[in-house]
């Protein structure tokens, strides 16, 4: 059985992924901040509306931040297994290396 790993691949992809975020940031930003507008220039006797555009844009205040941080957490954890795959191929690569050596009789293993 045989794996690999990308990692300068995937280092690539989270990359792009952190740019499609930063653009989701901004946009969340832009429709709250255009909501926000949009209620505050409402004439006083509009209440039933302002309180219908808070209600559909208050879910967006609470997934949209909280979708920025769900993100970070799920690039923070490819990038601990990338790291930990990549560092068990190097520790298991040392080992068969290690043992090849032995069982060649060599006591010594050259890198």
């Amino acid at each position: 059985m045989r794996y690999s790993l990308d990692a300068t691949g995937v280092a690539a992809v989270m990359c792009d992924v952190a740019v499609c975020f930063d653009d989701v940031i901004s946009a969340v930003t832009r429709a709250l901040t255009a909501a926000d507008d949009a209620a505050s220039s409402l004439r006083e006797d509009a209440a039933g509306v302002r309180r219908a555009l808070e209600a559909v844009f208050s879910p967006r205040r609470r997934s949209g931040p909280g979708m920025v941080a769900y993100a970070a957490g799920v690039a923070s954890r490819l990038s601990e297994a990338t790291i930990a795959f990549v560092s068990a191929d190097d520790e298991m690569a040392a080992q068969t290396s290690a043992r090849m050596g032995v069982a060649r009789g060599g006591g010594a293993v050259l890198w």
